[in-house]
């Protein structure tokens, strides 16, 4: 994916030729994390010094071309878990837009960031704060990229079509990679001055990599919409978009595993099944939830802790029979799993997104956000319904000293149950040392993303000169999940402060 980026970049720089500026920028911050892991239980504070060089490339007064190309390499240092956090990150922004005439336009836009997905900036602490569920400070691939066309048939009649394309790609083997695709025409009709109506559909195309609990899936939605547009009055404006949802999501048939038969653990009991036999592939000893009680078990100690493992439980009334199992034979044996596999979905739902924008004074404005969609949940099971709530307040309270505020809550849950599986032998018509398939107990469930995150955070800045920026901003996040969901495992709550100084430097003409 980086290379996409890379590749877009050396498109872009013809661009450059007609009279573009180079723009070099640089920001410095010292920040405490109060969970710099994002774990729930063990948290571990931290102090960190990120250093941002980046350059931009721009032109913004082009008569029909204008565009801005950004490169930034975001530098982190640990103060006590250098050898995990110290690291270089890579951010690349592109956004363009051609007219060749007064009616019509092309634009486009590509954002690439190759980071640690915990990590929430505040200028897009609504955006991140939606859609993050990862914890462990785990190393993501994002990719954003659209393009589109708008045209001016009349005075008052306004068409624009765009696609775009979503690209999620994370370390951890227990979440899904993932693309989105998507398509949306629409038409915009101006009634006055103070009233705008538009209807429009799109089109959501989700591909769900297999995860090593959770199979792979693909979600069609299509969401048809009218949209609302009111000025108010001078200071105020508001925009309402609501539509049916048509959703269609269908699981893959899992993959093929094979395992031997040994080593095994004996256990007294077994979530009152009594006494029981534990399979141990040569990958296993992960933790899961045992079906219909919600009780996790714990594998004992010793066990390896490799992700993405199965666990086989034998039911057995004579302990005797544990030396029978320890001598088995070696031969591998084929997994198959049970429950709904392949299974097909459809649901329909109603797609809502509200804005008040409200201009209290020259320099103070707020703004108010409810968004109804759909969502990946950053690989954790499948598509999500994501409700969220913002707002956001921005106040200059003298020339150069201003206060921003912004506070989120979203919450996301699965279109249906997602479909975990555990394996169990198959049954070829024999026994594994001596028991047979009706004695093997496979824990396999269907859960579901049931996840709220609450985010709030406030920035102090001071312009020194022009160019220069001081600031100082606090941010709290908290992540719950529904005991026993898939994103139980991600939950935290964290506190940041920051400190921080931005500068960019003269433009330079290019040309």
């Amino acid at each position: 994916m980086r290379e996409f980026a890379y590749l877009v970049a050396l498109l872009a720089l013809p661009m450059a030729v007609s009279g573009a500026d180079l723009v070099f920028e640089f920001q410095g911050t010292g920040e405490y994390d109060s969970n710099v892991f994002r774990q729930e239980g063990n948290a571990k504070g931290d102090a960190i010094f990120r250093l941002r060089p980046g350059v931009r490339i721009e032109e913004k007064q082009g008569q029909d071309v204008n565009y801005s190309l950004r490169y930034l390499a975001p530098v982190e240092l640990s103060v006590e878990n250098s050898d995990q956090l110290d690291n270089v990150d890579q951010y690349g922004d592109l956004s363009f837009s051609y007219q060749p005439s007064g009616r019509v336009e092309f634009y486009g836009t590509d954002q690439f960031r190759y980071d640690y997905g915990t990590l929430l900036s505040f200028a897009t602490l609504d955006e991140q704060g939606a859609s993050t569920t990862i914890n462990s400070r785990d190393r993501t691939t994002r990719n954003t990229a659209s393009a589109g066309v708008r045209y001016q048939f009349s005075r008052n009649l306004e068409g624009d079509f765009s696609i775009q394309h979503q690209l999620f790609e994370s370390r951890r083997e227990d979440r899904q990679d993932n693309w989105v695709l998507s398509l949306n025409p629409n038409f915009f009709y101006r009634l006055n001055p103070r009233h705008r109506i538009g209807m429009g559909v799109s089109y959501y195309h989700q591909d769900f990599d297999a995860s090593d609990f959770t199979v792979g899936s693909q979600t069609d939605t299509v969401n048809a919409y009218a949209q609302w547009e009111w000025q108010i009055d001078s200071t105020m404006g508001l925009s309402v978009r609501v539509g049916p949802a048509y959703i269609e999501s269908e699981q893959d048939n899992p993959p093929d595993r094979f395992i031997l038969p040994i080593p095994v653990q004996e256990l007294s009991d077994f979530d009152g099944m009594g006494p029981a036999f534990l399979f141990q592939p040569y990958t296993l000893c992960e933790a899961f939830t045992t079906p219909g009680s919600g009780d996790v078990y714990v594998p004992p100690t010793g066990c390896g802790t490799d992700p993405g493992t199965v666990n086989l439980v034998i039911q057995e009334q004579d302990p005797a029979g544990y030396a029978a199992i320890e001598t088995a034979n070696q031969t591998p044996i084929g997994l198959t799993t049970v429950g709904n596999v392949n299974r097909k979905d459809d649901s329909v739902d109603v797609f809502v997104n509200v804005q008040l924008v409200k201009n209290w004074s020259p320099q103070l404005s707020s703004l108010f956000a409810y968004q109804r969609s759909q969502g990946t949940a950053s690989g954790l099971g499948g598509t999500v319904i994501r409700d969220s709530v913002t707002g956001s307040l921005s106040w200059r309270f003298r020339e150069r000293w201003s206060l921003s505020a912004n506070g989120a809550w979203t919450n996301r849950e699965s279109v249906g149950d997602v479909n975990e599986f555990f394996l169990l032998a198959e049954d070829i018509g024999g026994n594994i040392a001596g028991y047979t398939g009706d004695q093997l107990v496979a824990a396999t469930s269907s859960q579901r993303v049931e996840t709220e995150l609450w985010s709030i955070s406030a920035r102090l800045s001071h312009r020194l000169y022009r160019r220069t920026h001081v600031f100082a901003q606090g941010t709290y996040t908290d992540q719950a999940s529904k005991r026993g969901s898939l994103g139980a495992s991600s939950d935290f709550d964290d506190w940041l402060a920051i400190v921080g100084v931005r500068h960019e430097f003269e433009p330079i003409g290019l040309w």
